[in-house]
C-alpha cells in the first residue's frame, strides 16, 4: 500500500460559515489548495500507511526545500489505490525539488476535468475528517531542512536565499 501526500491549508477546509455546514467543502479550500496546472495535480509519495511523522518527512522535505521561505506545513495523505479506484490517471514524473533523491517520488494526477477534480476534493475532505493530516511547525520544517543539508541530502546553495539565511545559524552554531 502506497500513500501520497499534498500540502494543504487545513483551516480553509474547516472554515464553515452560517451557510456552509460541516458536510460541505468551502470553495476557498479547493481554489487555494488544489489549483491545477494543465489539468494536472501534484502529489508526493509518502510511505506505506503507518504514517508516522518520519514517513511524511520525504514529501515535506521535497516541498520545503523548494519553497521561498520556511513556514509551517500541513500535509494530508491518501491511499494511492483510492485514486486508482476512481479511474484517475496517474503519471510518475520527476518532481521539482533540489533534493535529487526525492525527485522520483513525485506523482501527478492527470487529465483532470471538473468531475475527476471533484473526486480528489472529496478524497482530501474524507482524509481530513479521518485525521489523516499532520501539521509540521515552522521549527520542525527548519530543523528538517538543516538536517538534510547536514546529511548531504541537499546543498545549502540549492535552497532559496531566505531559507539559507534561516538554517545557516543551525548549521554553524
Amino acid at each position: 500500500m502506497t500513500f501520497v501526500g499534498r500540502k494543504i491549508a487545513r483551516a480553509k477546509w474547516e472554515n464553515k460559515t452560517e451557510n456552509i455546514d460541516e458536510n460541505e467543502i468551502p470553495a476557498d479550500a479547493v481554489t487555494v489548495d488544489l489549483k491545477t496546472v494543465r489539468n494536472t495535480l501534484s502529489f508526493w509519495k509518502c510511505g506505506d500507511g503507518r504514517q508516522s511523522t518520519s514517513e511524511l518527512h520525504n514529501p515535506l522535505l521535497a516541498m520545503a526545500s523548494e519553497a521561498d521561505r520556511i513556514d509551517k506545513v500541513e500535509l494530508v495523505w491518501i491511499d494511492l489505490n483510492e485514486f486508482e479506484k476512481l479511474n484517475i490517471i496517474t503519471k510518475e514524473t520527476d518532481g521539482v525539488t533540489p533534493v535529487t533523491i526525492l525527485r522520483q517520488t513525485h506523482i501527478n494526477f492527470c487529465d483532470l476535468d471538473l468531475v475527476r477534480h471533484g473526486k480528489i476534493v472529496e478524497l482530501i475532505a474524507a482524509a481530513l475528517k479521518d485525521g489523516r493530516y499532520y501539521r509540521f511547525t515552522r521549527h520542525e520544517v527548519r530543523t528538517l531542512l538543516a538536517e538534510a543539508v547536514g546529511g548531504s541530502l541537499v546543498k545549502l546553495e540549492d535552497l532559496k536565499e531566505k531559507v539559507q539565511v534561516e538554517i545557516t545559524p543551525i548549521l554553524n552554531p
